[in-house]
């Protein structure tokens, strides 16, 4: 027997034989739900974008402000995503018979089939409802391959929030690597600092050459590329390893559980206030910073997890975030097109646009959840069960 020590739970396996179901690591309705709220608050940035591009429509400084800081849902999103992979990497490696193969497989089967097919789609809408010119066969193949994410021309052309799916991609290359060698708390900090400097190194020496079709989107190129969003990865690992270490100590009663988690709230809340009123001169770029932040709401929620915060709704919304998250952009662009010019106030139009999109969009992730994600989730344990099966079998 065989004792496997995760983010959140101690468990005990038993060694698992070719063809058993392997266990599944740990499953938390926080982090469903902290999925659920980045991708709504992607969603609702880039309504704000939407209608101030496509419209006019002027936005108050403050609508202003609150719209660029949900933007960083994104962040939230790759603060969330190390914080599993790691937690998911750990509790399989001691059950799987190629763990980095197996690791492999799971994260291209869960990526690829949606991600395709919103490729597919977005291309033929693009043309056939939008009249938009064909993309060129290496726009294509650059982002079927995942590629796009290291090319300034291709990052974000077709698909676009697509470019963050690019860039987790090549996150996911590191992940074996990283598990290897960042064993402690202090590792994974020191491994944060490491990732703040070589973004400010990279970008100093990056910047002067220019690469891009012009410079607006070469600018946009270096904060989107993985080493300008690393920290933000490394703050998720810095997460998975103070679960840990929270998990070894004694257990604490519930009441003192859910003032550690209010307390908790509240430095995130107060962080946040302060990241969104600076203009002046900061230590760590905002989205570093929010992606420290994320962190402290991300243990808030694991010590007390607030209703507000974590409930069907949320939770529900995680469980289908990828579609929601790929699926959006395109849903916006179909419904600003429905939106009339009679309507009487900006929020109105604001309002309206929201509540029709966001519909549109859960009904087509729940679809796309069932047809093609889970699909493609099976398909890829069936494949692992055949290589562990293969891989048993006498010479």
């Amino acid at each position: 027997m065989t004792t496997v020590v995760t983010a959140g739970a101690m468990t005990t396996h038993d060694p698992v034989t070719a063809g058993q179901p392997r266990p599944a690591p740990a499953h938390f309705a926080y982090i469903d739900a902290l999925r659920g709220i980045a991708c709504v608050a992607v969603f609702t940035n880039h309504i704000g974008n939407s209608y101030c591009h496509i419209r006019g429509g002027p936005m108050p400084a403050m609508a202003v402000t609150l719209l660029d800081t949900l933007a960083r849902g994104v962040q939230l999103f790759y603060v969330i995503s190390a914080f599993t992979l790691f937690h998911s990497y750990a509790a399989r490696r001691r059950v799987d018979t190629r763990p980095v193969l197996f690791f492999a497989i799971r994260r291209v089967f869960r990526i690829a089939p949606l991600f395709i097919a919103a490729l597919i789609l977005y291309t033929l809408t693009s043309h056939y409802a939008f009249h938009e010119a064909w993309p060129t066969m290496p726009d294509l193949l650059v982002h079927g391959l995942f590629l796009h994410g290291f090319s300034p021309n291709y990052i974000s052309t077709i698909i676009g929030p697509g470019w963050s799916v690019g860039v987790e991609m090549a996150f996911y290359l590191t992940v074996p690597l990283l598990f290897l060698l960042i064993r402690t708390l202090n590792a994974s900090g020191w491994f944060f600092v490491a990732t703040v400097l070589a973004a400010r190194l990279a970008y100093q020496l990056v910047h002067p050459l220019n690469l891009g079709p012009d410079e607006p989107r070469w600018q946009q190129f270096l904060f989107f590329w993985l080493p300008n969003q690393l920290p933000a990865f490394a703050a998720g690992i810095v997460l998975y390893f103070i679960s840990q270490w929270v998990d070894h100590q004694p257990s604490s009663l519930p009441e003192a559980r859910r003032r550690t988690g209010r307390l908790l709230m509240a430095c995130f809340l107060l962080l946040t206030a302060a990241l969104c009123a600076s203009t002046g001169l900061r230590i760590l770029d905002s989205y570093v910073s929010f992606g420290l932040s994320f962190v402290i709401l991300a243990l808030a929620l694991r010590f007390h997890p607030s209703r507000l915060w974590v409930n069907r709704f949320t939770v529900f919304l995680g469980s289908i975030s990828y579609g929601i998250y790929l699926l959006h952009a395109l849903v916006i662009r179909f419904c600003d097109g429905l939106l009339g010019s009679d309507k009487p106030t900006l929020l109105f139009n604001f309002l309206w646009l929201w509540v029709m999109a966001i519909g549109l969009t859960i009904g087509a992730s729940l679809v796309t959840y069932h047809l093609i994600e889970l699909p493609g989730q099976k398909l890829g344990k069936r494949l692992i069960e055949r290589l562990s099966r293969s891989a048993s079998k006498p010479a």
